[in-house]
């Protein structure tokens, strides 16, 4: 669940690969009256990588992009994300330097990653 221009929003995707092309379909549903219980939804599909990977939406930003990443850390570095804007029908990627290299001494490449796009590093107030 998220929420998308203010609304509640709830997203499904699933990826499959064709023909040496990752695509993720994205299914988002938006509240549009609670009191009647009205939803709306929308589809997208997204050529996301020309690679092996499958990709999962994780959350959307506050600009209204829908977040991707890899289902799996098992792959080689660096770390991608990838960035979708259905307003645009734009995709942008993302490499990340330094997730998929570390180590861990419990377990052997399998991690957990959180995808917090709004994260802000140092919050100071005027």
């Amino acid at each position: 669940m998220g929420n998308y221009n203010g609304k509640l929003t709830i997203i499904l995707s699933s990826s499959f690969r064709a023909n040496g092309l990752t695509t993720s379909r994205i299914s988002m549903w938006v509240l549009v009256d609670a009191a009647k219980h009205e939803w709306s939804k929308k589809d997208f599909v997204v050529d996301v990588w020309m690679n092996e990977f499958l990709f999962s939406v994780k959350c959307l930003t506050d600009a209204g992009e829908f977040v991707l990443s890899p289902e799996t850390t098992l792959h080689k570095p660096p770390f991608r994300l990838v960035f979708y804007d259905p307003k645009k029908n734009a995709v942008r990627r993302v490499f990340i330097k330094g997730i998929t290299e570390r180590k861990h001494p419990l377990c052997d490449k399998v991690y957990t990653i959180s995808i917090v796009p709004c994260q802000v590093e140092n919050l100071m107030f005027l």
